[in-house]
């Protein structure tokens, strides 16, 4: 049985989605010719609620996917959402699944992008793969079967990629690599099509970019592969970038597998990454605290961020509002320019606003990192009185946030400071309050300040 429900009580012309069981939403499908697109959503992301609140309420959305697609939305930890989610491989959230009726995947999106045109363009995109000429079991039975053309090849690296298939993208592109004359390689389309499509770290195609970056350069990237807050940036520096988001996911995953010699081997290819954006050297710090938190490595956390964030501490008001500016001018870019529209940006005008701190709000964070490690790991009073420094100026830099109040109440706390201690953790809990914190936090910051009360 099938019914339906509009996914925001605040605008019924977004999105509908049909509920019901998945057998039911195939057969659906085949029954009304429409393909399925599934929004993979979990309780806990955040990008997912923004979807559901900003972009699927829309007018234009809900007219082009009710019009074109059956629309449903799958939980991946609850019922069939597991199976399903299992099935089509998703490892990130929010993913968008385009299946036919047969149930085979034809397309794929994913993750939150404020503005809607790029959500509407996932749709387009969707509609003409789903007429391609091949699906994917065809394409890779004619790769396994020899077929090397390279226009085929393009095609089914593009298929793959789509597809979200990157460990099969990223051997399929090596080898296609591999036919192409050193000669040809940094040709600009050649050049274009392995910065496009290059995903794995230990790939032969990222070591072969990492080995010539300087004309990798003088290629002009693909623009769907810079993000808004890059635009601006010069050729050396987006290929930076390009590269240190690969290394990244390698980071994430040694830590997630506690593989050491992976890590290493990122932080390798970190060192040798010749430009970079601001937040480069302090998004490596944070992802190596991740590590070693996640390997029990204590020593090395403390040895860490006592060696790392003095250089956050020691900035002063000048550095900070030039590279506040610097960051503040490349996120605008796009809408000065006309490459995105402002007035289709929900509460456009706030997002501009908070942009002016964008670059100490994330030093503030860092700081806050650093901190919170060490309330959890440091020992001597010497270490978490140095930690209570990195709090204030989290707080001193960047906006005020609750779990910077607390970290902050703890840390006096454990070092005999109950007075500092009860100010601050009260000015968490009220503030946390303010913003509607989850009923969890609120718990937890209610359990601190009791636990603070006692032994004041």
């Amino acid at each position: 049985m099938l019914y339906t429900s509009d996914v925001s009580a605040q605008d019924p012309q977004g999105i509908t989605f049909t509920n019901g069981k998945w057998q039911d939403i195939l057969a659906e499908a085949k029954k009304s010719g429409k393909p399925i697109f599934v929004d993979v959503y979990t309780s806990w992301c955040l990008p997912c609620k923004k979807m559901e609140h900003e972009i699927f309420p829309l007018k234009a959305v809900g007219s082009r996917f009710n019009k074109d697609f059956i629309c449903y939305r799958i939980d991946a930890e609850k019922g069939e959402g597991i199976a399903i989610s299992k099935k089509y491989a998703v490892v990130s959230y929010p993913t968008y699944l385009f299946i036919n009726a047969d149930g085979i995947l034809f397309y794929r999106g994913l993750g939150y992008n404020q503005d809607p045109t790029v959500f509407l363009t996932l749709a387009d995109n969707a509609l003409k793969r789903q007429h391609s000429k091949f699906t994917i079991d065809d394409m890779q039975k004619m790769y396994q079967d020899g077929e090397r053309k390279p226009e085929f090849v393009v095609q089914y690296i593009e298929t793959l990629a789509e597809l979200g298939m990157k460990e099969e993208t990223s051997l399929v592109l090596d080898n296609y690599m591999e036919t192409l004359p050193d000669s040809r390689r940094l040709d600009t389309a050649n050049a274009k099509f392995l910065l496009r499509y290059v995903n794995n770290m230990q790939s032969k195609v990222f070591n072969y970019i990492m080995q010539h970056q300087s004309a990798f350069a003088k290629t002009a990237l693909p623009d769907n592969a810079i993000s808004p807050d890059i635009v601006t940036n010069t050729n050396e520096k987006k290929l930076g970038i390009l590269l240190s988001g690969i290394v990244f996911q390698s980071l994430f995953k040694a830590t997630s597998t506690k593989n050491k010699a992976l890590s290493n081997e990122a932080l390798a290819h970190a060192s040798q990454i010749q430009h970079n954006s601001l937040k480069f050297p302090y998004t490596l710090f944070a992802f190596s605290l991740q590590f070693y938190r996640a390997t029990k490595d204590t020593t090395a956390i403390l040895k860490e961020a006592k060696s790392f964030l003095p250089e956050i501490m020691n900035r002063d008001a000048a550095s900070l509002k030039k590279d506040n500016r610097e960051m503040y001018e490349s996120l605008l870019y796009p809408y000065i320019t006309g490459q995105s529209d402002s007035s289709k940006i929900p509460d456009f005008e706030v997002k501009k606003a908070s942009w002016e701190k964008n670059f100490s709000n994330y030093l503030a964070s860092i700081l806050y990192t650093g901190a919170d490690q060490f309330l959890t790991f440091a020992r001597s009073t010497d270490d978490l009185t140095e930690a209570i420094k990195w709090c204030k100026r989290a707080l001193q830099i960047g906006d005020k946030k609750p779990e910077y109040l607390n970290t902050l109440a703890l840390l006096y706390y454990k070092t005999g400071q109950p007075k500092e201690a009860l100010k601050k953790q009260e000015e968490a809990l009220s503030y946390a309050q303010q913003l509607n914190a989850s009923k969890n936090i609120l718990e937890k910051y209610q359990s601190d300040l009791d636990r603070i009360k006692m032994k004041k």
